[in-house]
């Protein structure tokens, strides 16, 4: 079953990937990053030079904030099967206002390339 529905989800993700219609940009949002891990901190650090307030930790009485959720995951369905995906979703309702999913063996070589690869994605979907 969970394989089944990782197959929807890739299908669903490269036919958003390939539409040429891209939603209109979410505005306002504080992104949280909480992990200290390679790839966050680097990924931090390129949003930041892209002009959105990141935060390390969640305070309370702030505006809208998203966090960063990434985690990898294999489709037998998939031609590439081991992916990497990165969503945003909005820390109050949990909903998801940007996401990146790429075939983990498409990322570039470096972290910090990888980091831009993935912070020119979710950019497209938010205003800083």
């Amino acid at each position: 079953m969970a394989t089944w529905r990782h197959g929807v989800a890739v299908l669903w993700w490269a036919a958003a990937a390939c539409s040429s219609s891209t939603p209109a940009p979410v505005s306002g949002y504080r992104i949280l990053i909480e992990s200290h891990d390679s790839l966050p901190e680097h990924l931090a650090r390129a949003l930041e030079k892209r002009g959105f307030d990141v935060r390390r930790q969640m305070s309370g009485g702030s505006r809208p904030t998203v966090v960063l959720v990434t985690f990898t995951f294999y489709s037998d369905h998939a031609p590439r099967g081991r992916w990497f995906a990165a969503r945003l979703a909005d820390t109050r309702t949990g909903a998801v206002v940007a996401s990146f999913s790429v075939p983990l063996d498409s990322l570039s070589a470096t972290l910090e390339h990888q980091a831009n690869q993935i912070a020119d994605s979710l950019s497209k979907h938010l205003a800083p």
